[in-house]
């Protein structure tokens, strides 16, 4: 995932905000006015559904990612589908997908985008939702669901596959890259945004798996329990957040790899009455993607 949202500075740092400047929230996206193209607002729409349907499943990383692609695409920024490396896909899955986003590709480069917006922003869409699933591989009806819906746009866009008289032997699979380690998990005393003890053991945790695996993106995600307004938890999730993230900094982490969102007392890990303290849902949820 890829993100570029609005910057804070906080103790010499520059550090990169989501949700809470608006860019991974899919309910904000949706309401952002389209500055781009047909095809990019129906590109917004896409992904702001991709980003809700993440949500549901509690996969917060991903509800992010198609986020910021919807944010992206309201603000007319064009991008294509995403890369095929960027995902850890299993190895024999690694063609299909590579083939797929190949006719996909000639079909937006094409003028599929002027001819048919929905139809290929739908494409575009399916296929990322497509790679999302295959890269997690544990649900199998919702890699049909995708492709599927991938390959019904395809055929709107009249990009049919072309017809080979003798297939080419297919080049040996690429390894599967590594997964990376996490997610980590940074928790808070009660009302505190400050780094304890048991907390700093965890940044040093973090800082370790980072030298070791060297992932492109690291993302935090500050949390808070039910104890407290509803304003009160949005704004001390978030200085968590930047709490963490200073902390990683200054291990050495480059501020340029950061990523910085807040949810407030929404995404409990414990689900618990409103007022209630829970220690388990103090925290700051930390995910290595490449």
């Amino acid at each position: 995932m890829r993100f570029r949202n609005s910057h804070l500075v906080m103790g010499g740092a520059l550090i990169v905000l989501g949700a809470c400047a608006g860019g991974a929230d899919f309910d904000r996206v949706a309401k952002m006015p389209s500055k781009g193209t047909p095809f990019q607002a129906a590109l917004q729409k896409e992904y702001v559904e991709l980003s809700r349907s993440e949500y549901s499943e509690s996969d917060i990383g991903d509800m992010i990612f198609f986020a910021e692609r919807g944010k992206m695409a309201a603000e007319a920024m064009n991008f294509g589908p995403q890369m095929v490396s960027a995902r850890a896909l299993p190895a024999n899955k690694v063609g299909a997908l590579s083939g797929a986003r190949e006719r996909l590709v000639k079909a937006l480069a094409g003028g599929a985008k002027g001819r048919a917006p929905k139809h290929a922003a739908r494409a575009q869409a399916m296929f990322d939702c497509w790679m999302q699933e295959q890269e997690e591989n544990f649900q199998p009806e919702d890699i049909i669901r995708c492709r599927a819906e991938f390959n019904a746009a395809m055929a709107k866009l009249k990009m049919p596959m072309m017809a080979k008289a003798a297939p080419k032997p297919m080049p040996a699979p690429m390894p599967a890259p590594e997964k990376l380690p996490g997610p980590f998990t940074v928790y808070f005393d009660f009302d505190k945004m400050d780094i304890n003890a048991a907390a700093k053991k965890s940044i040093i945790d973090i800082a370790v798996a980072h030298l070791e695996s060297k992932p492109g993106t690291i993302m935090l995600g500050g949390h808070t329990d039910r104890s407290g307004s509803n304003d009160y938890n949005d704004s001390l999730s978030r200085m968590r957040a930047q709490t963490v993230a200073a902390a990683l900094i200054k291990t050495g982490i480059p501020t340029s790899k950061i990523r910085v969102d807040s949810f407030g007392e929404n995404l409990t890990q414990v689900s618990t009455s409103n007022d209630k303290r829970e220690r388990l849902n103090r925290r700051v949820v930390v995910i290595f993607r490449r």
